[in-house]
């Protein structure tokens, strides 16, 4: 079932999360999921672009209620569905010289009470 994951196993491996968490991921896949980013030309999954993403928004707290001002912990389906696509798939961009994003904007549709307000850590966003 982790076969169809978007990002490789080894890597969510190397992104702290455990097996159980990973297949619990799995079984919480969304209806649709349009981005396969690891078939653009030249993709590549980079584990440390990916934790950095995950890190920073981990050093986040929150603000209100019940959980203010404890930091924000993503759930495993945000970093396997979400965080670690968006942020850890890279392809090199000759006429930039570096790499780049592969998915360079994402929309993402979540029921109410399933974790959107750790996903939107800045009104930017």
């Amino acid at each position: 079932m982790t076969d169809d994951l978007p990002v490789p196993h080894d890597a969510l491996l190397q992104l702290g999360l455990t097996d159980e968490e990973i297949a619990k991921a799995a079984r919480s896949r969304p209806l649709v999921v349009a981005a396969q980013a690891k078939e653009a030309p030249g993709a590549y999954f980079d584990v440390a672009s990916a934790q950095r993403a995950v890190r920073a928004i981990q050093k986040f707290k929150h603000t209100k209620g019940r959980w203010g001002s404890t930091p924000l912990k993503l759930d495993p389906w945000q970093v396997v569905w979400v965080i670690a696509p968006v942020f850890g798939w890279l392809a090199y961009d000759p006429e930039l010289g570096r790499a780049v994003r592969v998915i360079r904007s994402a929309w993402i549709e979540v029921p109410r009470k399933n974790g959107k307000s750790t996903l939107r850590p800045c009104p930017m966003w």
